[in-house]
């Protein structure tokens, strides 16, 4: 119930009237598929990597994935296949390292943390709560929620607190 809730918030809000240029495009879909591989990420290193610290989870699958991008970027850049569009100034390399090894780096530890702690399902529906981080940050900018919005943000509210208070309401 707590997952349909909040697959059906999430839909409403992709899919729902929205002002502007905005709408659906496609990339919604590249998002599902994006949530649907990191989720299967998740499950597979703490089956997988159970050995391990969360830590050490971190680092290798990140240092694994930033191997691997930068091996395909090379390929990429060198065949002619996309065109190089940033800057590789000493301000660029060093905003793009902080970000890297700062807010990215303890954002997946702490996602692994959790998801050690409480499992894939439940992280996997707080992941469900960024369509209302985004809304919120797009509010700072001046770009305010349509009913849909918030009718989905309802929705994926109720299949998160439905998802943590059931167990604690069954032992009642």
């Amino acid at each position: 119930v707590g997952i349909a809730l909040a697959v059906a918030g999430g839909l409403v809000m992709a899919f729902g009237k929205v002002s502007g240029d905005a709408g659906f495009r496609g990339g919604e879909l590249l998002i599902l598929v994006g949530i649907t591989l990191w989720l299967t990420y998740s499950i597979g290193v703490q089956l997988h990597l159970k050995s391990l610290s969360q830590l050490g989870i971190t680092a290798l699958t990140s240092l694994t994935g930033v191997a691997v991008l930068c091996l395909l970027a090379a390929i990429a850049l060198g065949s002619g296949l996309i065109e190089q569009r940033m800057s590789l100034d000493t301000e660029s390399v060093v905003l793009m390292a902080y970000l890297a090894c700062g807010p990215a780096a303890l954002s997946i530890l702490l996602w692994h943390f959790g998801v050690s702690r409480a499992g894939v399902t439940v992280a996997a529906m707080y992941s469900n709560l960024t369509p209302l981080v985004v809304i919120l940050i797009a509010m700072t900018y001046g770009s305010y929620p349509t009913w849909w919005h918030l009718a989905g943000g309802v929705l994926i509210v109720a299949g998160v607190l439905y998802v943590q208070l059931r167990p604690r309401l069954g032992r009642r």
